[in-house]
């Protein structure tokens, strides 16, 4: 498509299928390549003055450097696209760069921050209708609750989270809403929130082998059932997946993200994961 594209001279459908490329590699977990990808998409946007596209591939260059963890650089990218669709209305594109916005600032313990940009987010979605984004939004805000210590906010945001039905992002939530209802006192509502997770991800992993949200899912779930159970198989599964994880992308940013969720999910117990956390690092 794109060599179709530059033999016909549209530079408008070029820059559409750089983009698209550069998120595939991002969900590969290339994420150096995707950034390549974007800023050539950049560079043509902001030679035909195509605002929208510039703000799209200024937020997807925010999503990647928080991948690298370079989450100060995201947070640059974020307020720029931020900025352009508040510049041509365009509240699709608002509400999902002040989400990614919020959790970047979550990434840095800005809590009080993060949590106004991602309810601006969740009034968005809600306003204009957008239930594709509001699992997402959702999760975000209950990781900020969950990570500033609020456990009765963060546990009804995750339960809200888990309303919406979202195959490529279920196994995120529910690993999320096991580890905040064990840290919430809610051990029975945590250990099925952790069989979920498993669910959704082997039926997304079945399709896509190499889907790294998936595995790092599986990871964190088998990591929340050692915690409720004390078994040992399901701690040589944790290590084992997130071995299978890491394996598939290492990024700074990622790593900073599973670790932190292992992190907060071990302060609930007295469990040593100490060699667990050493693997995100």
């Amino acid at each position: 498509a794109l060599d179709m594209a530059r033999a016909q001279g549209n530079k408008q459908s070029e820059g559409v299928w750089l983009g698209n490329l550069g998120n595939a590699y991002s969900d590969l977990g290339q994420v150096d390549t995707a950034i390549g990808y974007y800023q050539q998409a950049l560079t043509i946007a902001r030679e035909i003055k195509d605002r929208g596209g510039e703000g799209r591939h200024l937020g997807n260059l925010g999503n990647a450097y928080s991948d690298l963890g370079q989450v100060d650089t995201a947070i640059g990218y974020y307020q720029q696209a931020l900025t352009i669709a508040r510049e041509i209305k365009d509240r699709r594109g608002e509400g999902a760069w002040l989400g990614n916005l919020g959790s970047a600032l979550t990434s840095l313990g800005r809590y009080a921050e993060a949590i106004t940009h991602i309810q601006q987010a969740i009034t968005i979605a809600t306003e204009i209708k957008a239930t594709s984004s509001l699992q997402y939004r959702h999760g975000f805000l209950a990781t900020a609750y969950w990570f500033s210590g609020d456990m009765p906010n963060a546990l009804t945001a995750i339960r809200q989270a888990r309303e919406y039905d979202i195959a490529t992002n279920n196994h995120n939530v529910a690993s999320l809403h096991g580890c905040i209802a064990l840290c919430a006192g809610h051990a029975d509502e945590a250990q099925t929130a952790f069989h979920e997770a498993l669910a959704h991800a082997d039926a997304l992993l079945s399709k896509t082998a190499k889907q790294y949200g998936a595995l790092y899912s599986r990871a964190l779930a088998h990591a929340g059932l050692w915690v409720v159970m004390g078994a040992d198989a399901d701690y040589a599964h944790a290590m084992s997946a997130y071995a299978d994880a890491k394996a598939v992308n290492k990024a700074a940013g990622v790593l900073l993200e599973k670790r932190q969720k292992l992190e907060a999910l071990l302060r609930c117990s007295d469990r040593d994961g100490a060699a667990l956390v050493a693997l995100l690092r």
